[in-house]
């Protein structure tokens, strides 16, 4: 198993994450 691989998937999952929840703020904010 690639070490690196798995911290750049888990880097990249939690951006997308933090990007959702931004996204749903913004959404909900410009109400």
């Amino acid at each position: 198993m690639d070490f690196e691989l798995y911290l750049i998937s888990n880097i990249l999952g939690i951006f997308i994450l933090i990007l959702i929840f931004i996204f749903h703020y913004l959404f909900y904010g410009s109400d």
